[in-house]
């Protein structure tokens, strides 16, 4: 079967409907290769897209579920850079199964968002957790287990 592809489009204004200008780039996280009919697909460079109006489309990119390809699980990275704006980067499939042309607003709000890119997060204090226990920062700011129940002011626990 033959390598399938899917086109991204977008249109980015601004509040006013003004037109902004940028790029917008896909960059896979494997070098693909479809078993089936001998296609690789190289993951650098990039391929980057440049739109000076509100509305662009990628040319086709390689699917992420192309029957034969190999390996599998593999996603893009996406870069979108509005003039004036810091760049925002974010990693989403590209899956055929969701139609041979995709919107740049539904890759984003469907992006695959690793856990390390959490910042906000209480590390595990070092010792033996006991049944109930739960993480504490003391006020030396180091980290214990607490078992200590702690009443607010309404009453509850």
């Amino acid at each position: 079967m033959a390598l399938q592809t899917v086109t991204v489009t977008w249109d980015e204004q601004d509040t006013g409907a003004g037109a902004l200008g940028g790029y917008v780039s896909f960059q896979l996280t494997a070098d693909l290769q479809d078993t089936a009919d001998g296609i690789d697909v190289r993951r650098n460079p990039p391929e980057t897209v440049f739109f000076t109006g509100p509305s662009g489309s990628s040319p086709p990119l390689a699917a992420n579920d192309s029957p034969g390809i190999t390996p599998a699980g593999t996603a893009y990275v996406i870069t979108v850079a509005i003039r004036g704006q810091p760049p925002v980067h974010f990693t989403s499939q590209l899956n055929h199964a969701n139609g041979a042309t995709q919107t740049l607003a539904y890759l984003q709000a469907n992006a695959a968002v690793p856990v390390t890119q959490y910042g906000q997060y209480l590390p595990l204090p070092s010792g033996t957790k006991v049944p109930g226990a739960v993480p504490v920062v003391q006020a030396d700011g180091t980290l214990a287990w607490s078992t200590a129940v702690i009443l607010d002011t309404t009453g509850g626990l």
